[in-house]
């Protein structure tokens, strides 16, 4: 079996020696160990503005509100906040494809405060 060691030096051919024997060490990552990693969910709230944003935004292109639904619920599952910092303190702006959401965040809990057409957006509500 032939096999290239880098451009300039052309072909090789695999060593004979037998490899030295790799001395095994316990795994100390926190993702090896699920019971380690510490409980970071957030509870997931939305205001009745943003409902009816989403609602009526729903109408028009329902698969895009269901993607935002689904990545607001995968950032209150992971408990990582995935979105950009807005003027207003403590508010967050998340862009999730078609529909952008702006929400609030606590560190316990994620509150959407308004659901935005990202394509049509002129004016920033947050």
């Amino acid at each position: 079996m032939l096999r290239w060691t880098s451009c300039t030096q052309g072909l090789s051919r695999p060593s004979t020696q037998p490899r030295p024997e790799r001395e095994s060490k316990p795994v100390s990552s926190p993702a090896a160990h699920p019971e380690r990693v510490p409980e970071h969910r957030r509870r997931l709230t939305w205001r009745d503005r943003a409902l009816k944003e989403l609602e009526d935004l729903a109408d028009v292109m329902p698969v895009a509100a269901l993607t935002a639904v689904e990545a607001m619920e995968r950032m209150a599952s992971t408990g990582f906040n995935y979105g950009r910092a807005t003027s207003e303190p403590g508010v967050w702006y998340f862009p999730t494809g078609k529909i952008g959401i702006y929400y609030a965040d606590d560190g316990t809990t994620l509150i959407v405060q308004a659901v935005v057409d990202a394509r049509r957006l002129r004016e920033l509500p947050y």
